[in-house]
This record gives structure tokens, sequence and C-alpha cells, in this order.
């Protein structure tokens, strides 16, 4: 079974608002920008950020096309679309942000 692709969103068109901030993200190699939309994701992007098991991590639910405009890092596989079935009915869930830990493992918030 073929996936189809799953485009990312434009953070500042969902449901209206904009984006409530920037955070530095000091782990991409170079001071970087990571935006969120929520106290919720401040804090959570701040976790990430000082956690020392966090190697790296990038928003997981923006396209490309929003990421250069802003000159956001992505992930590798961004957006990166997880299938599942609800109601007999195919959806597909975009994380908030994807980060690598220490180990090499992908992890999901």
């Amino acid at each position: 079974m073929v996936t189809p692709e799953v485009q990312g969103i434009d953070l500042f068109k969902i449901t209206n608002r904009s984006i409530s901030g920037w955070i530095p993200n000091l782990k991409m190699g170079a001071a970087v920008r990571q935006l969120f939309c929520s106290q919720l994701e401040e804090r959570l992007l701040l976790w990430l950020e000082y956690h020392p098991l966090v190697v790296n991590y990038a928003r997981g639910d923006i396209d490309p096309e929003f990421a250069t405009k802003y000159r956001l890092p992505i992930p590798q596989h961004a957006s990166f679309a997880i299938g599942y079935t609800f109601e007999s009915k195919p959806h597909h869930y975009l994380p908030d942000v994807v980060d690598t830990l220490a180990n090499g493992t992908l992890f999901i918030c």
C-alpha cells in the first residue's frame, strides 16, 4: 500500500491564529529559531533544549516551504505524518516536534 503524501501546515494559518513566539535552538549546531503556538509548546521546546539526552529537535508538523520561508530547521522526513484509522476513515497525525536522542532513537512529541 502506498501512503499518500501529507502536506505540512502553515502555522500562521491554523485556526486564524499566529505563532506566540520563538525560542533559540542551540542544539542544531548554530543558533536557530524554533517557533511555538502555545505556552505548552514553549515549555516542551525548552525541556528538549536543556535535556542532556536530546541531541537535536525540530518541528514535525511544518512543510518544507514554510520552513524555508522562515529559515526553520525541519526533520529529515518532514512533514512527519503518522497514519491512523478512526471510525473506519484514514487520518494523519502531524507531531509538534520530532527529536533525536543520544542513542540515535527518533522521539516524537
